[in-house]
C-alpha cells in the first residue's frame, strides 16, 4: 500500500494492478476466515505476495518507505501489529484514499454523500 499510495497521485498502470492485488487480498482473506484450509484462497494470497514483492507494482512510482522503518521501531517498542501501525504513520493521501475506499465499497453511505457533494 505504501506504494499505491506514493506519487504520482495521477493513475497508471501500476496502480490499476495495485489494486487488483489488494481486492484479491481483501477477498481471500474473507474466505480465509471462514475456511482457513481453503488451498484456493491460500495459493491466490501466496500470488499476491509475490506480486507485491517483485517490483512490478513500483514501476513508475516514487517509493518511500521510510514510515516502513519507523514503524519496524514502533512495533517493536510498543509490540503493536505491523498494519496498524504503519496506519498511525504514514500521511494520508485523500484522493487515493477516496479512490480506494470507493473501489472496495467500504465507505459508508454518510461518507460517499460526502465525497460526491465534494466533487460536484
Amino acid at each position: 500500500m505504501e506504494t499505491y499510495f506514493g506519487k504520482p497521485d495521477e493513475n497508471n498502470l501500476s496502480d490499476d494492478i495495485n489494486e487488483a492485488v489488494m481486492r484479491s487480498v481483501i477477498r481471500n482473506i474473507r474466505v480465509l476466515l471462514t475456511d482457513p484450509e481453503n488451498y484456493d484462497a491460500r495459493s491466490e494470497l501466496a500470488w499476491a505476495s509475490a506480486m507485491a514483492e517483485n517490483g512490478v507494482l513500483k514501476i513508475g512510482k516514487v517509493t518511500d518507505f521510510q514510515c516502513h522503518m519507523l514503524e519496524h521501531q514502533l512495533g517493536a517498542y510498543t509490540n503493536c501489529n505491523h498494519g496498524a501501525g504503519l496506519a498511525v504513520i504514514h500521511k494520508p493521501n485523500n484522493i487515493k484514499n477516496i479512490r480506494f475506499h470507493k473501489g472496495y465499497g467500504t465507505l459508508s453511505m454518510l461518507h460517499r454523500e460526502k465525497i460526491e457533494s465534494m466533487e460536484r
